[in-house]
Order: structure tokens, then C-alpha cells, then sequence
């Protein structure tokens, strides 16, 4: 198994709103939480956890970042936004794994993993892991640069 890495806050992600830092903080912390969890014999309690931490994540913050982004008239929200639809339908897609782990006749399935609830709880960590380099450290930064050249 490759190492695993934590994940950090970095001030570049701080968006100067209370609300929205806080929503991030509490994923980070979480996130590490999963992590350190991973190859404990909690880890299946701990992926339920943690998808419930990533749906709540989405209802919570994207919508607060979403209309931050209408009212500074952002340039980029439509992409950022889709981007934003995408993390919610591949969570989707990581309960529907989860869930076919569960079933008897899972195999027919198309989100079945034949690796198991361990493949589900490493897809959902590369999932993360993807999100905070490519997401976060990237359009989300985008978007807070741009806001604080707004201002």
C-alpha cells in the first residue's frame, strides 16, 4: 500500500469568510481523521463518516461559495460550478460502491468493486486527495485571488 498522506490548511485556501473557512477546516480535519483510520478495524465505520462529511461538505459550502462567486461576478463561476457538480455525482457514485459491497448479486452491477469495501475506502481517498491538489489548491485559489484583487 502507497503512503498516505495528510492534508494540510494552507492560507491561500483562507477566503477571509467565516463561514467558508470553517466548512474547509472541518474537512481537512476530517479528511485526516479518515486517513489515520484507513487500516484501523474501524475503517468501514469511518468511510460512512466520511461520505457523510463529503455530502454535507457539498450542501454546506458550495452553495455559500457559489453565491460569493454571483455576487463578486466572477468570470470562471460557471466552470468552477461544474466542477462543483462533478465532486457531488462522483461522491454519489462512492455511496453507490459502498452500498453494492452489501448486496448479493452486486457483481452485475457496474459500480461494483471486486476489491471490496477496501477498494471503495482507497477510491474514496484518492477522491479526496484529487479534490485538495486539483480543486481546492487550483480553482479554488483561483477564485480567492480573484477576490482578494476585487477588493
Amino acid at each position: 500500500m502507497k503512503e498516505k498522506r495528510s492534508l494540510e490548511w494552507v492560507d491561500e485556501l483562507e477566503s477571509g469568510d467565516a463561514a467558508l473557512d470553517s466548512h474547509t477546516k472541518e474537512l481537512l480535519r476530517q479528511t485526516n481523521i479518515f486517513i489515520d483510520m484507513m487500516s484501523s478495524m474501524y475503517r468501514e465505520e469511518q468511510l460512512d463518516k466520511m461520505l457523510g462529511v463529503l455530502t454535507d461538505y457539498s450542501r454546506n459550502h458550495f452553495p455559500a461559495q457559489e453565491e460569493m462567486m454571483k455576487d463578486t461576478r466572477y468570470p470562471a463561476m460557471a466552470d468552477h460550478i461544474a466542477e462543483h457538480r462533478r465532486f457531488i455525482h462522483a461522491v454519489s457514485k462512492l455511496y453507490r460502491e459502498k452500498l453494492n459491497q452489501k448486496k448479493d448479486l452486486a457483481q452485475d452491477d457496474e459500480d461494483f468493486d471486486a476489491r471490496g469495501v477496501d477498494g471503495v475506502i482507497n477510491d474514496t481517498y484518492d477522491f479526496i486527495i484529487d479534490w485538495y491538489d486539483n480543486h481546492m489548491l487550483s480553482a479554488d485559489k483561483r477564485f480567492l485571488d480573484y477576490l482578494k484583487y476585487e477588493k
